[in-house]
């Protein structure tokens, strides 16, 4: 059997941005100051070691076709050595890298406003769809509504047990994986309808990033779960430690780049549900970032995990029924639509959608 693979949920390169390391240290030997919500503990550690879960992304892709909810029966779907393990990194790579170009890309931009073409605005968005999907908080999330909506299905026709559990546990986790790409395409066409706003603070003090990479704030619980569209939803995107990308309000293609002056409070705000919204750590160039907004919480538990930000999207997972034989069926989602969305958005914001 192969060694389980690392698969990252925040890519090294995103984090190596937060690095003090120079061009001449490869990205993944970059190293970034770490707070470990397990642990308690600070310590510094290479990029490439840092955000990953071993075969998070792999799934197997058993033949359920004709497959009666039995135990046996699912038991050989599953286990057939003709089901081979699959991963979806490499889907995930593209993605990922034209999102770090567009980081880069960003850099560059000259403070003011700026209208955005749908090629601008398509990678990052991606990218931060893609982060918000693939958290390990989200990839259980919708294994888990994967396993009530199976077992709601079966209940009356499978007496459960132990074996079973795992075997189904491992396919609803695979199914999970084989969703990531679709729920994050589906956020990031609702990111699309919002604002951006790029601050930098070129004077500091910096800015920290949590491991989900995205933290997310709906009013009037800032913590809470939300969607794209809740009122006053933002969800910020830092991407290095002076500059911070923050999606929210409904205009599309609209972006402000703003430079301001040192303002440790806005800074910390933001820095705060960086480190809240993370799941086990929380990342700083340099340890005294990381202390500073450990003072910042004040009343926050600095270990609590909030990671849940968004609601798992149903419309992303198969269906399953059986039929007039009692056999298994599964309905795969398609694809999402952007006209689809078009629509949803121009149903839920009637005045903006008029101009009014």
């Amino acid at each position: 059997m192969e060694r389980p693979k690392a698969h990252h949920f925040l890519p090294a390169a995103h984090l190596a941005r937060f690095s003090l390391d120079g061009s001449s240290v490869q990205v993944r030997d970059r190293t970034v100051s770490v707070y470990s919500k397990r642990s308690g503990r600070f310590r510094r550690a290479k990029a490439g070691k840092l955000a990953f879960e071993n075969d998070l992304y792999t799934f197997r892709l058993p033949v359920l076709t004709d497959v009666q909810p039995d135990p046996d029966q699912l038991i050989r779907a599953v286990l057939d050595p003709a089901n081979k393990d699959g991963e979806i990194e490499s889907m995930k790579a593209e993605i990922e890298e034209a999102g770090i170009a567009a980081m880069r890309e960003i850099d560059g931009w000259q403070p003011g406003p700026r209208i955005l073409s749908e090629d601008e605005r398509q990678p990052l968005l991606s990218y931060a769809g893609l982060l918000l999907a693939q958290h390990p908080t989200m990839m259980a999330a919708r294994s888990d509504a994967l396993s009530r909506s199976f077992w709601n299905v079966v209940q009356h026709q499978v007496i459960r047990n132990p074996m079973l559990d795992v075997l189904t546990e491992e396919m609803h986790r695979g199914t999970s994986s084989m969703a990531l790409i679709f729920d994050g395409l589906a956020t990031a066409l609702e990111l699309n309808y919002l604002a951006w706003k790029i601050v930098r603070w070129p004077a500091g003090p910096a800015v920290i990033l949590g491991d989900a990479g995205v933290g997310a704030g709906f009013s009037p619980q800032v913590l809470g779960v939300g969607d794209a569209w809740s009122p006053g939803a933002k969800f910020m995107l830092p991407i290095s430690p002076t500059t911070v990308v923050v999606f929210g309000e409904l205009l599309p293609g609209v972006a402000f780049v703003e430079e301001r002056v040192q303002d440790p409070l806005e800074i910390g705000a933001l820095s705060v549900i960086g480190w809240a919204r993370s799941g086990r750590e929380v990342y700083g160039s340099t340890r005294e970032d990381l202390e500073a907004v450990a003072v910042a919480l004040g009343p926050l538990d600095p270990n609590a995990d909030h990671s849940t930000q968004l609601a798992v999207r149903e419309s992303v997972l198969p269906t399953f029924r059986l039929d007039r034989r009692g056999r298994l069926r599964i309905t795969h989602p398609a694809p999402p639509d952007p006209e689809e969305t078009r629509r949803r958005f121009e149903a839920r914001f009637p005045r903006f959608h008029r101009g009014d």
